[in-house]
């Protein structure tokens, strides 16, 4: 399978041909360029070629490369490759010597695991058998099995460590993509066959074997300092264990870099344990351990620019906890004593992403004319904010709506002109975090409007935000029901019905759309009805009263068919349609609501007037927190309100109405 060879160039950062030894130069190019012309017959043949002379001249670097080249072409030319390029590599193992033998260890370790990623379903449906079957096929093995393998080969991958110590990574810079920072972070090649190791041990699959003495990472001091976990003796009869191991390899590494007195290849190797084992232990007081940890190391290496390796670590803990000053001011003392180190950039970086700006405003869709109303606005890092309002038509709303590049929209901001500006300084806390503030809006005529909240009053920069809304007195409450749509019109502020208004129905004649534009006009009680013959798609609602004109988005319309025959429900039910004065609140606010009740009785609907309601307040998990019995008025209006509790979870509270016990004795 493909992935196999792509997994092979990504695991060991297969350098491009260019980079191949000057004798093997001119065959590397032909190879290319056959490979280019889809010609990889022909290009496996020098491939053959190349294999043969490197065997010959026990050429480490151009065997591994040519044994990569094969297996890519073996996997477009052949099926079920995968069992032969194991094949070849074992047969290459059994006939190589040190290094070249390592490495190749290492890798077919790796085609291992690669291939149970890529069929992880298969393993772990089969059953464990008592021996190995079919020896030579690994593909029919149970999970057990392949692990045992990979695990040995990753073992001999790693046999003759203080030889492997004393290679060098630049020896093998013709088949790696090498850097300053991978040699000094990775100088050798133990340590980069070990690091690849790792990925394997690390993995979470640790479900593999559950002996009844499954190795637990359950000890404080695996955690400790690397001093201190240098000399710790791991040990276990769970030897089988992913985790016992990579716990190993960590301290080999670490042993290793402390003897050489390599501090950048130990801090990169540690801070990599201590993670490790953070993600993995089970025991108290882990994220004061881990701390501590950081912070000892930083002691032991306060005078080396590895240290701010633990420093990146440290701010990462303070950002994960929300004590971002504290975050800040880990990186600037890294930043500061070592500017130029790898610790230091990385620490740069978290450093300006805590001071980022980031500012966004919402508010409520409608809201009434002539009123005040608030914005919900969210920021980190701002002190003050200016604030425009831009009334719109239905076109430039409809056109900004469509807008979703910053710099576009900021263009258009530029076009329209503006009707109130207004001023608000923020709250800092300088403590980097995001707040949540409301500010007033001033009072606005009839119309859509955008405000436009800004941290410069001309617009200067990027950070800006931007909200719709519309300024009506009116509120449109639509249901479908008695085999119709029903619409009712009533006044935002007082809740009684309006009556002849105007809805307006229309939509845009399209292909496989029906036409429709209509206008209904509301009664006494501020109802209209609407029977649609047939199906309709975005039809655009909008109503009427007097001055007063507000738009209600779009929706379908599906046909409505008279003549069904329904059986006649003789049960009671109400209908009520509640309103609140804001959508967002903070724990501890006054919710205002509200509300209007109709009741339907068969086929029937009215208003129902002057009887009494149970009005109750929920919390997120649907628990009652408080009740209110209201009466409604001739209207079948009823206002009140509730106060959030100021503890508890926060999330979507919600206002039910039902009939009250208690009736009106008129």
């Amino acid at each position: 399978m493909k992935k196999i060879t792509l997994t092979i160039l990504i695991v060991f950062l297969f350098s491009n041909i260019s980079k191949a030894q000057n004798s093997y130069n001119n065959l590397w190019k032909q190879v290319e360029k056959l490979e280019l012309e889809n010609l990889p017959k022909s290009a496996l043949k020098i491939v053959e070629t190349i294999y043969t002379d490197a065997e010959k001249t026990n050429n480490s670097q151009q065997l591994i490369k040519s044994l990569f080249y094969k297996s890519k072409f073996s996997l477009i030319l052949e099926e079920n490759a995968q069992l032969k390029i194991i094949n070849n590599f074992k047969k290459q193992i059994a006939s190589s010597n040190f290094p070249t033998k390592n490495i190749l260890q290492n890798i077919l370790a790796n085609l291992y695991w690669q291939y149970f990623k890529e069929n992880r379903y298969k393993f772990y449906n089969r059953t464990k058998t008592a021996k190995k079957i079919a020896a030579i096929d690994f593909r029919s093995w149970d999970l057990n099995t392949l692990f045992n393998e990979i695990n040995s080969h990753y073992k001999a991958s790693l046999k003759d460590t203080k030889e492997l110590q004393k290679v060098s990574i630049n020896n093998f810079k013709d088949i790696l993509i090498t850097n300053e920072i991978s040699n000094k972070y990775q100088p050798t090649l133990f340590d980069f066959l070990a690091n690849n190791a790792l990925e394997f041990y690390q993995s979470s699959e640790t479900s593999i074997t559950r002996p009844s003495y499954k190795f637990i990472i359950n000890d404080a001091s695996f955690l400790d300092d690397y001093k201190t976990f240098s000399k710790l003796k791991i040990t276990s009869k769970d030897t089988a264990s992913l985790e016992l191991n990579a716990l190993k390899i960590y301290q080999q590494i670490i042993r290793f870099h402390l003897k050489n007195n390599n501090s950048n290849a130990l801090a990169n190797i540690d801070t990599k344990r201590i993670e490790f084992v953070n993600s993995r232990a089970t025991i108290t007081n882990k994220e004061a351990i881990y701390l501590s940890t950081l912070k000892k190391s930083i002691d032991y290496l306060k005078n080396k620019e590895a240290s701010t390796l633990y420093s990146y670590k440290i701010a990462h803990f303070y950002i994960n906890i929300g004590k971002l000053n504290l975050a800040i001011k880990t990186c600037n003392d890294a930043i500061e004593k070592f500017p130029d180190s790898f610790g230091a950039k990385n620490c740069t970086i978290i450093k300006n992403k805590i001071l980022e700006k980031h500012l966004s405003i919402k508010a409520e869709a409608y809201i009434p004319i002539n009123k005040n109303s608030r914005v919900l606005v969210t920021y980190n890092n701002i002190k003050q904010l200016y604030f425009s309002a831009y009334q719109l038509t239905e076109k430039q709303f409809a056109e900004f709506d469509e807008i979703y590049k910053t710099d576009e929209k900021l263009a258009y901001i530029n076009t329209l002109e503006t009707t109130k500006q207004w001023y608000s300084k923020l709250r800092n806390e300088l403590d980097y975090k995001k707040h949540t503030t409301e500010i007033i809006i001033p009072k606005l005529k009839n119309g859509r409007h955008l405000i436009v909240a800004s941290e410069n009053k001309n617009l200067k920069n990027k950070i800006f935000g931007t909200a719709t809304l519309q300024a009506t007195n009116l509120v449109l409450i639509e249901n479908n029901f008695n085999n119709r749509y029903n619409f009712q019109v009533v006044d935002r502020n007082s809740g009684a019905p309006i009556k002849n208004a105007t809805i307006h129905l229309k939509n845009n004649l399209f292909k496989n759309n029906n036409f429709l534009f209509k206008k209904i006009k509301t009664d006494k009680l501020g109802f209209a009805k609407f029977y649609s013959d047939t199906y309709y798609k975005k039809v655009a609602i909008s109503v009427k009263s007097k001055k007063d004109i507000a738009h209600f988005g779009s929706k379908y319309f599906y046909e409505n068919r008279k003549n069904i025959k329904r059986k006649p429900i003789k049960t009671i039910r109400i209908k009520p349609f509640v309103f609140t004065d804001r959508s967002i609140y903070r724990p501890g606010q006054n919710i205002y609501f509200k509300a209007i009740v109709l009741q339907k009785q068969e086929e029937n609907s009215e208003i129902l007037k002057n009887e009494y309601v149970t009005v109750s307040l929920h919390d997120i998990n649907r628990q009652k927190i408080k009740t209110l019995e209201l009466q409604l008025n001739e209207f079948g209006s009823v206002s009140g309100k509730f106060t959030l509790p100021n503890n508890g979870l926060t999330g979507v509270f919600s206002i039910k109405i039902d009939k009250s016990k208690k009736h009106n004795s008129n």
